[in-house]
């Protein structure tokens, strides 16, 4: 199937309102292509923040369910996601779960004094990376990331750990958002480039945020 073809048949499926919407959208990542916004918070945070419905709930190894298991898995390929989960828990990840009234809703990871990939900067022993969220679709648009983030912070703030780390697509908004509802402060954008077997990592500093790593 053609280009044409396909944008023809996602219209008729859609409309010409969402297939507008999807196409600007598209624009925005390609224009934000490689560009990461990094945030970081100091722990503890204040810990008053209650969430009626949802229970955040940390898993190892020896502790995630085998529905929990399929449930994480179902959200990727499970050949790379199976391989994906062995990795960081051999690396000492941790699994964080939102449950929403009883239900699996959405996860996260989370490790200390290091990144499962390469990162933009080194984390000292007491600081803690965040990474790789997912909301699962029938429970996007009620913050439960923004509340899982907020639980996991409040989790670690008791645990001698001194400041927190994530970061997110520019072009990712929902995200970002997301994230501002939560205690943690934009500090920088970033830059991986690749030309011609050179690599490097640009790093702009957000002044507005008044904190840097």
């Amino acid at each position: 199937m053609t280009a044409i073809s396909r944008f023809l048949a996602y219209t008729r499926r859609h409309g010409w309102r969402e297939t507008l919407l999807r196409c600007q959208h598209s624009v925005w990542r390609a224009l934000h292509f490689g560009r990461m916004v990094l945030f970081s918070c100091k722990l503890p945070i204040d810990e008053s923040s209650r969430f009626d419905g949802l229970l955040v709930q940390r898993k190892s190894r020896s502790t995630i369910s085998s529905a929990e298991l399929e449930k994480l898995l179902s959200a990727r390929n499970h050949d790379v996601a199976g391989d994906d989960v062995k990795v960081r828990f051999d690396a000492g990840a941790e699994l964080w779960i939102a449950m929403v009234d009883g239900t699996f809703a959405g996860f996260g990871w989370t490790i200390k004094g290091r990144t499962i990939e390469p990162h933009f900067f080194a984390l000292q022993p007491d600081e803690v990376h965040l990474f790789d969220f997912l909301v699962f679709p029938e429970y996007r648009g009620r913050n439960v990331n923004g509340r899982l983030v907020t639980g996991i912070l409040q989790r670690l703030g008791g645990e001698q750990v001194r400041r927190a780390h994530i970061e997110c697509a520019a072009w990712n908004d929902a995200q970002l958002v997301s994230l501002r509802k939560t205690a943690f402060n934009r500090h920088a954008v970033a830059s991986r480039h690749h030309i011609l077997g050179i690599r490097w990592v640009s790093l702009r500093r957000d002044l507005s945020s008044g904190e840097f790593c």
